[in-house]
């Protein structure tokens, strides 16, 4: 059977205890699609389980159907839900596919956790070798998108009648389209992204000491093109930088507040994926480092930068891999509890190895190993430590040296 599966112990800062961590499924209930966008489906969420761990699956569903008096190219539903056990903010909304993440258990059984619609009167490319024709849009770049807004890269950010809010989105305002789970009172109360939104002097925008809710100070901020993403893991992926958000002078709801700048992150930035407009022939198959920043910052679990404790049956105690995101070195430390072989490999998000640093017998003990990395461009990549009976994943951000 080849190697054996192990069961992470992952340590979450704030949530004071521990969960078993694994790579996030997807389960998926499409309609309008036949075999080949299902594959490019498939495909798309492929990729995304590889960074995200759940034990609960992700519920998605796809509506692929006619938009054209809408004009988007996608629109994405994320089922919501606040104040569950071991929420990391109170009153605040996560994506009922977050809060299962991070509590263990289903919030919201017989429910999706998100509805994706995406536009079939469009000239799509299904393929998944990012080769679409100038005129066609490149479907898992959409898709990809579509669902990191679902995982709660989302704003609840409105601008109605002179006054910007947080929390104030009702159904009317995304009619004729509609979720298949209730729409819920948000009650005036940001999500998680919104948390970390700051203006061009670091003034935290849901910090209703200093904005109201609603105000014309609000309306100003979101249309003031100086909206700024402060999350820690945010910024550091973006080289210690606060990331942009688009804010710029007429407020489009469903576009401003709640994707990164599209001047900043162009067309071909690795970043990229996340801006409001995906232009035809336009290929983004990557979430990016900083959208992988800023989802760890609103609270999904994750291997990377913490110890992994594993039982010693499996000849290996505990692995660290620090700092994460890095620039120009790593170090890897791990505690054998026998001799055997092992191999430290590095990937790019397409399973493509990029680098194979060690591959030699290691004795029982505790070994340092230190990595340079100056071969490696900026961007996300999966550290694989194999050794006789296990394999441990871990993703890993590049920032520039």
């Amino acid at each position: 059977m080849g190697l054996k599966k192990l069961i992470l112990l992952i340590f979450l800062a704030g949530l004071g205890g521990s969960l078993s961590a694994q790579q996030a499924q997807f389960q998926v209930d499409a309609t309008g699609t036949d075999a080949t966008i299902d594959s490019a489906i498939s495909y798309s969420l492929d990729i995304l389980s590889q960074y995200l761990f759940s034990t609960i699956p992700i519920k998605v569903k796809i509506n692929y159907t006619p938009m054209t008096q809408l004009g988007p190219l996608g629109i994405t539903f994320p089922n919501g839900i606040k104040d569950f056990p071991n929420a990391p903010e109170p009153g605040t909304w996560y994506p009922t596919c977050l809060a299962n993440a991070i509590n263990g258990t289903e919030l919201n059984p017989n429910q999706s956790d998100m509805d994706v619609f995406l536009n079939s009167d469009l000239t799509w490319y299904f393929g998944t070798d990012s080769n679409p024709a100038p005129n066609e849009h490149d479907f898992v770049t959409v898709l990809l998108h579509e669902i990191c807004h679902g995982l709660g890269f989302l704003s609840l950010a409105k601008v109605e009648q002179g006054l910007g809010s947080f929390g104030e989105l009702t159904a009317v305002d995304f009619a004729p389209l509609s979720p298949s789970f209730p729409f819920p009172d948000q009650m005036g109360l940001p999500s998680a992204f919104d948390l970390f939104l700051v203006n061009d002097s670091i003034k935290v925008l849901t910090d209703t000491g200093i904005f109201q809710n609603p105000s014309t100070a609000l309306m100003s901020e979101f249309t003031g093109n100086q909206v700024y993403y402060n999350g820690p893991f945010g910024v550091a992926a973006n080289q210690s930088d606060m990331p942009k958000v688009e804010a710029p002078q007429v407020f489009l709801l469903g576009s401003s507040m709640t994707h990164l700048d599209e001047n900043a992150y162009p067309a071909g930035d690795i970043d990229a994926l996340m801006t409001p407009s995906s232009a035809p022939g336009e290929v983004n198959h990557s979430p990016g480092p900083i959208v992988l920043g800023m989802l760890k910052d609103i609270g999904w679990p994750d291997a990377e930068d913490t110890t992994t404790f594993v039982g010693a049956e499996w000849g290996i105690e505990s692995l660290s891999v620090y700092p994460n995101p890095f620039q120009s070195r790593i170090t890897t430390r791990f505690h054998l509890t026998r001799a055997q072989p092992v191999k430290i490999t590095v990937l790019n998000p397409f399973g493509q190895v990029e680098e194979v640093w060690s591959d030699e017998i290691r004795h029982p003990g505790l070994h340092t190993l230190y990595f340079n990395t100056g071969d490696l461009g900026k961007g996300c990549y999966i550290l694989q430590v194999t050794g006789s009976d296990f394999q441990i994943t871990r993703k890993l951000i590049k920032v520039a040296d």
